[in-house]
């Protein structure tokens, strides 16, 4: 079944979530490597994969034969390659720029405050996520350095060219990107999730690795849902790519009955949707017309314009495409 469906869409892409084990994990019941594999329709094929990779690491000749030995572990018939595979990972893939500034260096930074804030513990990417509640683990303090030089291991020997801030390819058929499921599940928000949480062992891992796979798949087919890096992010410390923060459907946004979704505690934050269903993309730098205001990008879950608005409108603003809004304004 699993074979047939593979090679029925011989020369499709393929998107794959790996959970990092440790370099050593072939006896850890707790933890392993895991992989899920998702075809174009994000449907799920092979088997999911719970073991330990170190071996198809070290005995890969190339990123293509990487590629075929991680799909013959998910039962997936590797007679002929895919045209492009993105793998979304579960590892840091980078360190704290800061931290490698020290050590190469002797670089050192200014004062060092609480834990959630010292750069030389957590990346960019890392320290922003603590004004949402979430706390991640951190490469240097939280003994995940194993998973960390094995996801980036694989980075430098099968895609080792870093295409943009967050984006590593082997220039050909590979896309490796870093992600985080615990802040995929956060930002869905509560109500989404249906069944128990595993907390360790293969049913956790691969539970982390679906969600891994999942953003393999937007980060291919529908990259706007995902935030991407900002202009200050350090590129070679990576980024972690996941949904908005409190993203929410237009369609949940109206059936509260509330007025206002709380998708977001600012309604100027990016992913904050209004009553009306649009939802806030991000801040420009160009100036509104409305006392001290700045101009934000907004989208409309109906029709999917988009148009500028003053940040003191979002809460109330309507589509003026289909919605009977006013015009939008200008923006860069």
């Amino acid at each position: 079944m699993t074979n047939r469906k593979y090679r029925d869409g011989l020369g499709q892409r393929v998107f794959i979530g790996w959970d990092v084990g440790g370099w050593n994990c072939d006896r850890n019941g707790k933890s392993r490597d895991c992989l899920i594999v998702l075809d174009d329709a994000a449907k799920c094929i092979g088997e999911p994969f719970w073991g330990n990779l170190r071996t198809t690491i070290n005995d890969a000749t190339s990123s293509v034969d990487f590629l075929l030995t991680l799909l013959a572990l998910c039962k997936i018939n590797n007679s002929e390659r895919p045209q492009h595979a993105t793998i979304a990972i579960d590892a840091p893939l980078g360190f704290p720029k800061a931290f490698t500034d020290l050590i190469t260096r002797s670089a050192q930074v200014g004062q060092i405050g609480q834990s959630h804030t010292n750069p030389y513990l957590f990346r960019y990417t890392e320290r922003r996520l603590v004004d949402e509640g979430i706390k991640p683990l951190s490469a240097i303090k939280d003994m995940i350095g194993s998973q960390t030089t094995k996801a980036m291991h694989v980075v430098a020997r099968f895609a080792p060219t870093l295409r943009s801030p967050g984006i590593w390819t082997d220039g050909d058929s590979l896309t490796l990107i870093e992600t985080y499921p615990s802040l995929c599940r956060a930002r869905r928000g509560r109500g989404t999730e249906n069944e128990p949480s595993p907390k360790r062992g293969r049913d956790a891992d691969i539970r982390d690795a679906k969600v891994c796979a999942e953003v393999a798949h937007k980060f291919e087919c529908n990259r706007e849902s995902l935030e991407g890096p900002t202009a200050d992010s350090p590129e070679l410390e990576g980024w972690i790519w996941a949904p908005w923060p409190n993203r929410c459907s237009s369609m949940e946004a109206r059936e509260t009955n509330q007025g206002v979704r709380k998708c977001g505690e600012k309604t100027t934050y990016p992913g904050y949707t209004n009553k009306n269903g649009q939802t806030v993309i991000r801040k420009t730098d160009t100036p509104g017309n409305d006392h001290s205001q700045v101009v934000y990008e907004l989208d409309c879950g109906d029709c999917g314009e988009r148009y500028g608005a003053n940040g003191s409108d979002i809460w109330q603003r309507k589509c003026p495409k289909c919605g009977g809004g006013r015009p939008g304004l200008s923006y860069l």
